[in-house]
């Protein structure tokens, strides 16, 4: 009973002023309090003993409550205290016509701020942020599981494997250029020893670029000896076989040849002349641009090329919107339909060379060459992407078998870095709203990482919860 009592004593003033803590409202305006008084009285320089904290944390009071108009005008020494003085004159200085102007527009910024966080979109929009920041939590405990929780080392079987982090599409958005860029656009084209089939990247054999400046004669041509072997169709189209005794023909011709690490870095050593690059390729964001991000990967240069080409364009897409309806957009039967040329098709040289004349035509201006364009790192994303699908689309199966997701989604779930065993995991921390966060978590770009629709998500997740509580 006397323990009661004292309890009743000791909150009674929390009890008087019920109303006012019931709201629960946001503590934004504390926080930001606690920021300005640090701002003015650092921790790190201690004021705690001195006067001078004081004077600090009521020129804070001052700031929070008039602004920066304080300085100049009149202000209580301490709160309980109705004696008033001005700032400046007390310190024997003037505010000056400049402080005080500069004041004043800090005053209006900071009502025009007040009445735009007033407006229905600013508050739609914070509680957006909100929800964004929910969903980060939220996803980042179904990752990581317990591992930052109090006392996770004093227990046994704790549950902290970390599951892997989301991996980035490429992202294929014009690059941001300045109308004072010199920029040097060259065409450029790979022969392999096959196409892409199955993820797996073919090996390099030609490589050839061509400058597009008027009247330049700069080219690139260098052979190289591939580590795989070629398929026959790859053969019979560019001409270039390898004898058995390892040496590398060209339509019967020997030639002079380099290892890859080599050849790359003559290549990369040719545009170095220019100090910005956009390279051209036909079908290159689906073929050339893969192959050679891949070569360069495998020699530790990927870096060095972005130092020196800011972007690549695909003249495929940007042909087809040029010059509608054609029967065919192979380059071959594009040279020969708008130029009436033809040329030696499937030699690298000769390809860099008639593309380069398609890319002189009247009607592919520069804000085509823009619109068209793309990061290097765009390629780079979309590779780690497609590695990460090939490794873990397989798992998924189950899933597609049993109508859970449909393929496209599953591959969007396998190339974000996530397999039926994380999905599992994530189910079994956190359940259909763990699943969720996860699935709509942004990536890098600020995307989601598998879907932000929401019918895909109503449809998918609990579909997949119900597969895992089986």
């Amino acid at each position: 009973m006397l323990i009661c009592t004292k309890l009743e004593k000791l909150f009674a003033p929390v009890i008087s002023n019920v109303d006012q803590y019931c709201d629960l409202g946001s503590s934004q305006q504390c926080e930001h309090a606690n920021r300005e008084v640090s701002l003015r009285a650092p921790k790190s320089l201690h004021y705690g003993n001195s006067e001078s904290l004081d004077f600090r944390v009521m020129a804070t009071s001052a700031f929070i409550n008039e602004g920066r108009k304080y300085i100049s005008q009149s202000i209580p020494r301490k709160l309980l205290v109705v004696q008033f003085i001005t700032a400046h004159a007390e310190a024997g200085v003037s505010p000056g016509r400049y402080t005080e102007a500069y004041a004043e527009m800090q005053l209006k910024h900071r009502h025009y701020i007040q009445e735009k966080a007033k407006l229905p979109s600013q508050k739609r929009r914070r509680l957006m942020l909100k929800q964004e920041r929910a969903v980060t939590k939220g996803a980042m405990e179904a990752l990581e599981g317990v591992s930052y929780q109090s006392g996770v080392g004093h227990e046994d079987n704790v549950d902290i494997e970390q599951i892997p982090s989301p991996v980035s599409k490429g992202y294929f958005k014009p690059i941001p250029r300045s109308p004072q860029d010199r920029i040097a656009y060259v065409t450029f084209d790979l022969e392999t020893t096959d196409l892409i089939r199955g993820g797996r990247i073919p090996h390099i054999t030609q490589i050839a670029a061509s400058d597009m400046t008027p009247k330049s004669q700069r080219e690139f041509n260098c052979y190289v000896l591939p580590k795989i072997p070629q398929s026959q169709e790859a053969q019979r189209i560019s001409g270039i076989t390898v004898s058995s005794s390892n040496v590398l023909m060209v339509n019967g011709k020997e030639v002079e040849t380099e290892t890859i690490d080599s050849a790359v870095s003559k290549f990369l050593e040719w545009l170095k002349f220019y100090k910005k690059v956009i390279l051209i390729a036909h079908n290159g964001k689906n073929f050339d641009f893969p192959v050679f991000m891949t070569a360069l990967a495998s020699v530790d240069r990927v870096s060095e090329l972005c130092d020196v080409v800011i972007g690549f364009v695909d003249s495929l897409p940007l042909l087809k919107k040029i010059f509608p309806g054609q029967s065919s957009y192979k380059q071959e039967n594009l040279v020969r339909n708008l130029l009436a040329a033809t040329y030696d098709a499937h030699n690298a040289l000769g390809d860099v060379r008639s593309l380069g004349w398609l890319m002189k035509h009247e009607k592919v201006t520069d804000k085509y060459l823009k619109d068209f364009s793309f990061s290097p790192e765009a390629v780079k994303n979309q590779l780690a992407f497609n590695r990460d699908k090939t490794k873990n689309i397989g798992s998924l199966n189950p899933l597609i078998a049993a109508g859970v997701m449909k393929m496209t989604t599953a591959e969007n779930v396998a190339g974000s870095g996530l397999c039926l065993a994380n999905l599992r995991k994530i189910h079994m921390r956190e359940g259909e709203d763990g699943l969720r966060n996860v699935f709509i978590s942004k990536n890098s770009h600020g995307q989601a990482r598998v879907t932000s629709c929401r019918k895909t998500l109503d449809t998918v997740i609990p579909k997949l919860s119900e597969f895992f509580d089986k």
